[in-house]
């Protein structure tokens, strides 16, 4: 069965809130070359980096990214912030062409982070997120994306969030039965931060102009007065039943395709740019 989500599967709509942000979607090996990523199409990647995985080697990373390894202070935490790295630069070589090391990193609006184009029309867009054991990728063209994922054994509380909670976010967790609250504000929080990622305005932004409760009717989408893109549509992207996860895109979104990471390149030993 093909990893895909179509918007006609995504349009059952449970109500105002997203029912599970978890790993309930199919993942597969991704193939080599990749299919062609069309206009409102969206890949989401997802690789472990507790050793299941191919795993990154430090060599692949920048001068910069070894110099932000070097600066933690737990083996654990760096060895996760390596692997995460190197995973994000496979995944980018393969629609690029290009071995991971050759990947050039640049700076966009408001510092969101890029990739030198090599050759790739329209640009390629990219948001990277990890947590626990975990790290995932979201790549679209021609439309900004971001992705978050936590784990579920997260607490989040109604004052955890009450001063970034728009009036109808905190109607809708205050009206949640006790026992299903605490997922519900997980869900809430995950989904507005792959917004506010996607949008690159970081933690900073009035978070609580941001309504991300999942509309009852309708394609499941975001809108913010006053961004450069008014509205994200969402998407799940949790790795596996443990983590909660979501992309958001900058247009609406046509397919999903669930990609684990393997590691394979091409015939001459370097990724396949993509057909």
């Amino acid at each position: 069965m093909e990893p895909v989500a179509t918007t006609s599967q995504a349009g059952r709509r449970r109500g105002p809130l997203v029912p599970r942000g978890d790993g309930h979607v199919r993942w597969r090996a991704a193939p080599s070359p990749l299919p062609r990523l069309r206009a409102g199409h969206v890949h989401v990647w997802r690789s472990p980096l507790d050793g299941r995985g191919v795993g990154g080697p430090a060599r692949t990373l920048s001068a910069a990214e070894s110099l932000r390894a070097a600066r933690f202070v737990r083996p654990a935490d760096r060895a996760r912030f390596v692997a995460s790295r190197a995973f994000l630069r496979r995944v980018l070589g393969r629609y690029l062409g290009q071995p991971p090391q050759d990947v050039r990193f640049v700076s966009g609006p408001q510092g969101k982070p890029g990739v030198f184009p090599g050759g790739a029309a329209p640009a390629l867009a990219f948001n990277l997120s990890h947590a626990g054991g975990w790290a995932v990728v979201g790549v679209a063209r021609g439309a900004s994306v971001g992705i978050d994922i936590e784990p579920t054994s997260a607490h989040v509380g109604l004052d955890d969030l009450a001063g970034v909670m728009s009036p109808r976010e905190a109607r809708a967790m205050r009206s949640c039965p006790p026992a299903d609250q605490a997922r519900a504000l997980l869900i809430l929080w995950t989904r507005k931060e792959a917004v506010v990622k996607g949008e690159g305005v970081g933690l900073g932004a009035a978070l609580d102009r941001i309504d991300a409760t999942r509309p009852a009717e309708g394609p499941d989408r975001v809108c913010v007065d006053g961004w450069a893109a008014p509205c994200w549509w969402l998407a799940r992207a949790g790795p596996d039943a443990a983590h909660v996860g979501f992309l958001a895109a900058s247009a609406p979104i046509v397919q999903v395709r669930y990609w684990d990471d393997v590691g394979r390149t091409g015939s001459r030993g370097h990724p396949r740019a993509m057909p």
